[in-house]
């Protein structure tokens, strides 16, 4: 049983089917998503790219924010040693 089970998983025609599956599926899920977000923007809810967006951009702000700390460090530490 284990050995007709192995060459029927081995076999062109059994890869080829699963191969076609699984194609349907990723493209059923790309409609699933496309037509989720259609309907979040329909209902002014944010979708998940909006939401990476967001996420994206923040940490962005963040990374700037850190930078000026930085120099206004440096910038604090230089006027203070200038001054000592």
């Amino acid at each position: 049983m284990s050995a007709h089970l192995d060459r029927v998983a081995r076999s062109e025609a059994f890869l080829g089917q699963v191969g076609r599956t699984m194609e349907h599926s990723f493209a059923f899920k790309r409609g699933f998503d496309r037509l989720a977000e259609q309907w979040l923007r329909a209902m002014r809810l944010p979708s998940a790219a909006d939401l990476d967006a967001v996420h994206k951009r923040l940490d962005q702000l963040e990374r700037l924010l850190h930078d000026l700390e930085e120099r206004l460090a440096a910038s604090e530490e230089s006027t203070d040693g200038g001054a000592a």
